[in-house]
């Protein structure tokens, strides 16, 4: 290719970025006017609920009318609340591909300062070759290329820098990458995907072994029976009770079997519950790499 070529080429690339930064900055801006509308919308719809209310108790001729105007209200507000989460669902989508697209145009720029800082560093043993070729740390061919977010890819790239790979799997990679080149859409969308584990994402064999291995209530299902079955029967003794049915506070023993099999039990379950809903965010973002991988292009051999 000759110099004028890649300088063609080259000003092709930063065009590109630089039209999806503002076309995303523009829809970003767009979404937030949006957002920030139907925020006051929702506090109007809010107030407007609580002065039917108020009116229809302080009122006693217009308690219908107040208590109908509220529960219209309520269901404009459920709606509204609605729209506004999916609003802000994409507007966050909007900024982090204004982010994705500003860092594009500064690694095309070579513009050190303004890319993330790679968080990827040498074992021992490959130091010097490290640092003689630049592959780590500032201004290096690590932070130029765009960063992992998974602890699989970022072992993967960092043995790929450090080491040498047979002439038919260079072939094979160029390959891949010459497929995967014109989906930019795709890589973007794989790449928000992965910006939501952030830097102390688990590895997801952790989950999974979690996930495929033994499972406590097995062996232990008259738990769930007592899970169901112990409210409903509280309900159906207390309103035995009520209507006379039955004379004593029946509903109370099954109350207190409840709470001691609570005390020996929730322990072990708020456990179990810990340990899911705090990583609830990375397996949903797992989740949605292995979709974005189904998708992806896959007529290079090593794709």
């Amino acid at each position: 290719m000759t110099a004028t070529a890649e300088r063609a080429t080259s000003a092709q690339i930063a065009a590109e970025y630089q039209a999806r930064f503002e076309r995303y900055l523009r829809e970003h801006r767009l979404l937030e006017n949006r957002a920030n509308r139907l925020s006051n919308w929702r506090a109007i719809s809010f107030a407007g609920i609580l002065a039917g209310l108020i009116t229809g108790l302080a009122i006693p001729d217009l308690l219908l009318a107040g208590f109908a105007a509220a529960a219209v209200l309520l269901i404009v507000f459920i709606v509204q609340v609605r729209l506004h989460g999916r609003i802000l669902s994409r507007l966050s989508r909007a900024a982090r591909l204004v982010e994705v697209n500003r860092e594009a145009l500064a690694r095309h720029r070579r513009d050190w300062e303004h890319l993330p800082k790679p968080r990827l560093a040498p074992d021992a043993r490959h130091q010097s070759l490290a640092k003689d070729l630049d592959l780590f740390g500032r201004a290096s061919l690590c932070q130029i290329m765009a960063p992992t977010h998974t602890p699989a890819g970022s072992a993967d790239l960092k043995r790929w820098l450090v080491e040498p790979a047979a002439p038919a799997e260079i072939i094979a990679r160029q390959q891949a990458v010459a497929e995967l080149a014109p989906q930019l859409d795709w890589r973007q969308d794989l790449d928000l995907a992965g910006r939501q584990l952030g830097a102390d994402s688990m590895h997801p064999e952790r989950f999974v072994a979690w996930a495929t291995g033994p499972r406590w209530l097995a062996g232990r299902e008259w738990l769930l029976a007592l899970a169901w079955l112990g409210p409903l029967a509280v309900l159906l003794l207390a309103l035995a009770q009520g209507v006379g049915f039955v004379a004593g506070a029946w509903w109370m023993v099954v109350v207190v079997v409840q709470i001691v099999v609570s005390f020996f039990v929730c322990g072990r379950i708020h456990a179990i519950y810990n340990r899911i809903s705090t990583r609830q965010g990375e397996i949903q973002a797992y989740s949605e790499l292995f979709a974005l991988a189904a998708r992806m292009p896959h007529a290079a051999p090593e794709l």
